[in-house]
């Protein structure tokens, strides 16, 4: 009786595990369910598992498989496989082992995939490495000319993993860039979630691996090459978006200036063929980067400097009047005031300027000096527009077509203000040969000598220390030529205008 009752227990245990396992099955077949992303981004809710190890590669030749076959989208397994080094080095092993465990190659045309897979599935070399070129040079061409959507592309992209990493990476970065399309149209910098919005797409942008050597290096060379055709529009939605995903997420901030690096050698390369119109377009593309670089940090100088680059060919010494920038004052003048880089803007703006700035409106006014602080051409030509602006209003005055009356309004409030405001911009961004004019002119307040001009004197003596201690420090010619002109420029402007202007100035007090 008792070995009756011990098998039965044995069996109602047996029965209870079965139960339980009936009643999980379905829940585990329901995580499989593949979802969405953000931005639509097809993915899955199965974890990451470590599968079998090709050397010291971690990616499972299964999860290949099912990427490739539309059924589990493991990023993550991907990406390691197209970017690690310890995966590239063992790619056909993996992929033959990925390729053995079941793949459904596209047999559509023009991705007739199948065509190439037999050379992976036997691990024939030599079969293997002429599919891999022919991938990698007829991709990027077959996606321009039939462009997928992502329930399509991604098995693609899985599928070339297998045949060929460098076709599939360029796959990759054109899924990535349609990301970015769609990014730029749901990004709204006057959007209460736009900050929200940047996270999201940096999170994608990472999912991709678009923050990963190899595949940042496939996005800067497509990058390039839609430099080299002009392709303008798809250019700015790219360097809006990225330029966002990487303020908020700084690990794409190296892809965000290797790219503004290949936009640079791309226009280099393609300028001479770009028409006016395309010229025009592309200058606004490498605006557009530009704002977006301008919202980082410093991390993002060096994309500033190669922007600074691109704009050169593209404004040619033109004013920024004659572009279609010209409609973007407001907006230029703001990031030229927050970053000292961008030269080649603040040369078209410095060109740009009229005698007209005398009657800029205050708010006006404000942003075009805050600009001038960083730059010397565009103080330079504040400047001279000034002294042109009052010679005009002094001939008028000779030849009786401004009264006198009206004339010393002017003077007293537009002119004196001027000035006054053009000495805050301080002694290293003054010319001789204005402050010089403006004294003659009776146009620098008392308040402003008093207050302004010993700073000046102190400057130019530091300025004349840091001169004679580079030539104290060095043994060669050229180090003690140089302090001795700069010494004697110091001395000139001294002598010349400071001192004597104080020393009136004191005179005046005195009486």
């Amino acid at each position: 009786m008792s070995q009756f009752n011990n098998i039965r227990s044995f069996w109602k245990c047996r029965l209870a595990v079965y139960a339980l396992w009936v009643c999980l099955n379905p829940l585990q077949v329901s995580a499989e369910v593949p979802h969405t992303d953000d931005l639509g981004l097809p993915s899955s809710r199965l974890e990451a598992e470590q599968g079998p190890v090709a050397g010291r590669c971690g990616v499972d030749p299964r999860r290949l498989a099912s990427f490739a076959n539309g059924e589990n989208y493991d990023y993550a397994n991907l990406v390691s496989f197209l970017s690690t080094p310890s995966c590239i080095r063992v790619a056909a092993q993996v992929s033959q082992a990925a390729v053995q465990s079941g793949v459904s190659f596209s047999n559509k045309a023009p991705y007739r995939f199948d065509l190439y897979s037999e050379a992976t599935r036997q691990n024939d070399l030599k079969g293997r490495d002429k599919a891999d070129v022919t991938l990698q040079t007829n991709i990027p061409t077959l996606l321009r000319q039939y462009p997928l959507g992502s329930n399509e592309l991604l098995p693609l992209i899985g599928q070339l993993a297998l045949l060929s990493p460098g076709a599939s990476r360029s796959a990759l970065v054109n899924f990535s860039q349609q990301q970015l399309y769609t990014a730029d149209s749901l990004l709204n910098v006057r959007s209460s979630d736009a900050a929200g919005m940047a996270g999201r797409v940096a999170k994608t942008l990472v999912k991709l691996g678009v923050n990963r050597g190899p595949i940042a290096a496939e996005f800067a060379n497509s990058v390039e090459e839609m430099a080299l055709l002009a392709q303008a529009d798809s250019l700015g939605k790219i360097f809006r978006a990225l330029g966002a995903a990487a303020v908020a997420n700084n690990s794409l901030v190296s892809t965000f200036n290797l790219s503004a690096g290949a936009l640079n050698k791309g226009i280099s390369r393609g300028i001479a063929s770009y028409d006016p119109q395309a010229k025009d377009s592309m200058l606004m593309a490498v605006y557009s980067a530009v704002l977006a670089a301008n919202e980082g940090n410093e991390l993002f100088q060096p994309a500033m400097a190669e922007l600074n680059e691109a704009l050169d060919p593209l404004l040619d010494g033109y004013p920024v009047r004659a572009t279609r920038l010209k409609n973007m004052w407001d907006e230029i003048l703001k990031m030229l005031s927050e970053n000292a880089s961008q030269t080649v803007m603040a040369d078209a703006v410095a060109v740009s300027l009229t005698p007209e700035i005398l009657f800029l409106s205050e708010e006006d006014r404000v942003a075009l000096l805050m600009a001038a602080r960083n730059y010397h051409p565009m103080a330079v030509a504040i400047q001279q527009n000034f002294l042109i602006a009052f010679n005009r209003l002094w001939k008028n005055y000779e030849s009786r077509k401004l009264s006198k009356e009206r004339f010393m309004e002017l003077r007293r409030k537009f002119m004196k203000p001027w000035v006054s405001h053009i000495l805050e911009l301080g002694p290293a961004r003054l010319t001789r040969s204005w402050l010089n004019e403006v004294i003659q002119l009776g146009l620098i307040d008392n308040e402003d000598i008093e207050k302004k001009f010993p700073l000046f004197v102190l400057a130019h003596l530091q300025r004349g220390d840091r001169a004679s201690l580079s030539a104290v420090s060095s043994d060669a010619v050229e180090p003690k030529l140089a302090s001795m002109a700069e010494n004697m420029a110091v001395m000139w402007s001294l002598s010349g205008i400071h001192v004597p202007v104080l020393m009136k100035w004191v005179e005046n007090y005195d009486k």
